[in-house]
């Protein structure tokens, strides 16, 4: 209702122990595919993917997206909604984002149809 953005770092919440605190689970025991991305997603709350500390955790913004696909099941075209829902929610004024917000859907646009 207050589009609110939940901001998740996949592979931080695994390695930190979160996700599987999260689940009831030991830490040997939870699996990024467990992550609640794909249900927050379905329910159509506002999230992005991030990467929180890419040097500590060893990973970076492409990374945690393949995942989002590999290990969650996104679709390319869900992946998109989903980098448009970080452009509409930067702390940025609307005429700095828009156009980057645009040039983004333009060339996601391209790169589906190809």
């Amino acid at each position: 209702r207050d589009q609110i953005t939940l901001e998740c770092c996949p592979t931080s919440n695994l390695a930190t122990g979160a996700l599987a605190q999260l689940r009831g689970l030991a830490a040997g025991e939870v699996a990024l595919s467990q992550h609640p991305l794909r249900e927050f997603f379905d329910r159509n709350l506002w999230v992005t993917i991030s990467t929180d500390d890419p040097a500590l955790f060893h990973t970076n913004l492409l990374r945690e997206y393949s995942l989002a696909a590999e290990e969650m099941g996104f679709s390319p075209e869900e992946l998109v909604r989903i980098a448009e829902m970080s452009f509409e929610s930067a702390f940025l004024p609307p005429e700095e984002k828009l156009p980057l917000l645009e040039t983004f859907r333009k060339r996601a646009r391209e790169l589906l149809s190809e």
